[in-house]
């Protein structure tokens, strides 16, 4: 919970919120006492990530004596998150036992620490619960794909619908900054998507996308709304075509950690970004 003045949608809701400070279990205490509701909750506990969590163990107990809250979980958060290097999360699984131990005796509790990694590859993080993420969506957490995890499928797909196709003389020039200069004539199609559209920027003349079942490169800067891309020898191409942005079409695929090599960045950033304002079909 990062927002105190939400505390009411967990009530209405029936949700188990995650407290990771004396004030905000306080706050939820008023507002238990005051609706006469007792509410179920998680506590965080910090042991590495030095973002939230509770930084003194001995709080764990003051929280679980304040009248309406009931302790069904205790949690930390690994700091090293695809574990490049596994001895610092081993530290970590080992002070978060340490810190809990005393209280985790006394009380029918979960524990839970593990992230998508350690669920494959960490076994002494999996306690009584686990919480996968990215693997949700079919995602590795890791770029090399140890054993077991090439069982994992994505789940989504994210594509562009083609709005226009331009023909560019060779020679010619496409999009702001001239970054790409057409070594043929060619054709570039142009899609409804951009960086506001959390197609990233930094994907110019770096990425690729999948038009009738072909894999065609970006040409060009990335717009605010529109990206274009070389569909020059795309058989029967056409406006209103799909261009598969994410995802895999045929015998071609887009994977987000390609998207997120090309981009500098991670794959959570590229699947929290993308198509964020796109109409979202569910099968």
């Amino acid at each position: 919970l990062f927002d105190r003045s939400d505390i009411k949608s967990f009530f209405d809701l029936d949700l188990t919120p995650v407290i990771h400070d004396m004030k905000t279990a306080q706050e939820f205490s008023r507002a238990a006492q005051h609706r006469e509701k007792p509410i179920k909750v998680h506590v965080k506990v910090d042991t590495g990530m030095g973002r939230m969590g509770l930084e003194d163990p001995a709080d764990m107990a003051k929280i679980a004596g304040l009248p309406g809250l009931e302790i069904t979980g205790l949690m930390s958060h690994l700091s090293d998150a695809d574990l490049a290097d596994p001895e610092c999360s081993l530290r970590q699984v080992e002070r978060f036992q340490k810190s809990i131990e005393d209280f985790y005796r006394s009380k029918n509790v979960l524990r839970h620490i593990s992230n998508s990694a350690a669920v494959f590859a960490c076994p002494e993080a999996h306690m009584d619960a686990v919480r996968p993420g990215l693997s949700l969506y079919g995602i590795s957490p890791f770029e090399d794909k140890p054993d077991g995890v090439e069982a994992l499928r994505p789940v989504l797909s994210v594509s562009a619908r083609i709005l226009t196709i331009r023909r560019i003389p060779k020679g010619g020039t496409i999009s702001y900054g001239r970054t790409y200069t057409a070594e043929r004539d060619m054709l570039a199609a142009v899609l409804a998507t951009g960086y506001a559209d959390g197609y990233s920027r930094a994907l110019s003349n770096q990425s690729h996308v999948i038009v009738r079942g072909r894999k065609v490169p970006v040409t060009g800067r990335v717009c605010m709304d529109l990206t274009m891309a070389d569909v020059t020898g795309v058989e029967g191409v056409s406006e209103s075509d799909e261009a598969v942005l994410l995802g895999s079409a045929g015998s071609e695929a887009i994977t987000a950690w390609e998207l997120a090599r090309g981009a500098g960045t991670i794959p959570y950033e590229i699947l929290t970004s993308l198509g964020t304002g796109a109409m979202r079909v569910y099968q």
